[in-house]
């Protein structure tokens, strides 16, 4: 309990054990890995962060490192951008700055190396929100992990859709409207031609859901959904600890609290200028987690998003209904109140 305190402690305080790495095989000398795979904007961000609380489970520094969705992370734009952004990971993490939440690493060993403070947890495990749309992920974790417990966590797909947009308006990537940062992808599905990623996309379940069930056997995935983790956040933790094989009884004192939500920048202008040079998330590494969130608080506030209206919502209803059927059948739940047209809540 004492070494995982000051595990914790090191990463709250922006650094890493990194003098301790010691070499780890694949298996983790028998632990039960896990891989939160996503979706995006679905919570696993405050998943994430509460799994790491309990005394039997090894979170990743790196929330999201990446590794396995080989398909994504290969492209040359992706890779630059994430060098521009210092968060290539292709050699030990620097102990000055804080560990970036979202990464990409494509060396094994280095991907490795970011379990090197692992201490015998029953648990270990990561959470990359790419490895659900990706067309190789699947495949790539079942190779090295075929035992591994895969945990997805899927959203009203309109709601989704629209948190991701308020996502990209809050970090200056996009400035326009909802319709106008949608339509490039409704055209491309309209011809056929769906990209690998987007805010359309990424809520089109079904496809990306058979991938894992075609991978691994069904007692392996657990199927969460935000809307549940919301309405009963303490049996959703049971459930995880479970599937996880660790002791279920934290789940009365670890809490889900919210990390990830959508707010509305003060300053956009700012933030478009930090991300256009790459000094947004190298400012943010700089400062430990708690002084991280005082400046969140500043730069950025919490009330609640506009919800998409009334015609992109019967425009995206109409082309989600039959994933939504598929999904429902492949997932063995009841996702009808995913059918109707309703106001996006917890963005």
């Amino acid at each position: 309990m004492k070494r995982k305190a000051e595990q914790r402690r090191a990463a709250e305080e922006g650094g890493l054990p990194h003098s301790r790495f010691r070499s780890r095989p694949a298996s983790f000398q028998g632990a039960r890995n896990f891989f939160i795979v996503g979706a995006a904007r679905c919570g696993t961000t405050s998943l994430f962060q509460a799994l790491s609380r309990h005394r039997d489970i090894y979170c990743c520094p790196v929330k999201e490192p990446n590794y396995f969705a080989f398909d994504i992370t290969a492209q040359r734009a992706t890779l630059e951008e994430a060098r521009r952004q210092g968060v290539l990971i292709d050699r030990p993490l620097a102990t000055i700055l804080a560990p970036p939440r979202v990464a990409i690493t494509t060396d094994y060993d280095a991907y490795l190396r970011l379990f090197a403070s692992w201490n015998g947890e029953k648990a270990v495990g990561e959470a990359s929100t790419s490895y659900l749309p990706s067309e190789v992920a699947a495949l790539e974790i079942a190779r090295r992990f075929p035992a591994a417990r895969i945990i997805i966590v899927l959203r009203d797909p309109l709601a989704r859709a629209h948190s991701e947009y308020l996502m990209h308006r809050q970090l200056g990537r996009a400035i326009g409207p909802f319709r106008e940062a949608i339509r490039p992808e409704l055209e491309d599905i309209e011809r056929g031609f769906p990209g690998a990623r987007g805010m359309v996309f990424c809520s089109l379940y079904a496809r990306q859901v058979r991938r894992y069930l075609e991978q691994f056997p069904r007692e392996q995935i657990l199927f969460l959904l935000f809307e549940e983790m919301i309405s009963n956040p303490r049996l959703v933790l049971e459930r995880v600890f479970l599937h996880l094989g660790v002791d279920p009884e934290p789940s009365r004192h670890v809490r889900l609290n919210w990390e990830n939500k959508s707010r509305q920048s003060r300053f956009p202008s700012l933030d478009r200028f930090l991300l256009r040079t790459g000094n947004r998330t190298r400012l943010l590494r700089a400062f430990p987690r708690p002084v991280r969130r005082r400046m969140r608080a500043l730069f950025y506030a919490a009330r609640e998003p506009a919800p998409a209206d009334i015609d992109e919502q019967d425009i995206l209803l109409k082309l989600f209904r039959d994933d939504i059927k598929a999904t429902s059948a492949l997932i063995n739940r009841d996702l009808s109140q995913w059918l109707r047209r309703r106001r996006p809540g917890f963005a």
